[in-house]
C-alpha cells in the first residue's frame, strides 16, 4: 500500500547529462529511507520503472579532532571552548547538529587521546 503522507526528501525530473532523470541525496548513518521509483504518489501509486544506483563513500572522520591534525588533544579542546555556544559551521561541532555544546564536549571526552589514521 502507498503512504500518501510521505514527504519527499528529493525529487528529480531534471535530466542529467545522460538524458536520464537523476536525484542525489545525502543520507545519515542509522537512518532509514524509502526509495520510490515511478510515478507521482498523488497519482494513485501507479507502477513505474527505473534504475537505482547507490554509491557509498566512507569519510575519514576523526571525531573530536577540530584542527585536523589527526590527534584528539588539548588543542581540540581549546577550539571547542572558543566555539562553545555558537551555531553554524564549526570544526568543533563534532556531532554535526550546527551547535557547539555539551554534546560535542562529550564526544571530545570520549575520543580524547585518540590518534587517527590520516
Amino acid at each position: 500500500s502507498c503512504d500518501k503522507g510521505m514527504k519527499p526528501l528529493v525529487c528529480s525530473m531534471d535530466a542529467s547529462n545522460t538524458g536520464q532523470p537523476i536525484a542525489l541525496l545525502d543520507v545519515q548513518v542509522g537512518e532509514s529511507y524509502f526509495i520510490y521509483i515511478g510515478s507521482d504518489l498523488d497519482a494513485g501509486c501507479l507502477e513505474g520503472t527505473g534504475m537505482l544506483s547507490i554509491e557509498y563513500q566512507e569519510q575519514d572522520v576523526c571525531v573530536g579532532d577540530a584542527n585536523g591534525d589527526n590527534v584528539v588533544d588539548i588543542e581540540d579542546f581549546s577550539q571547542l571552548l572558543i566555539d562553545y555556544g555558537t551555531t553554524g559551521e564549526s570544526a568543533a561541532d563534532f556531532n554535526g547538529d550546527l551547535v557547539v555544546d555539551v554534546n560535542d564536549f562529550s564526544l571530545l571526552l570520549i575520543h580524547f587521546g585518540n590518534v587517527c589514521s590520516g
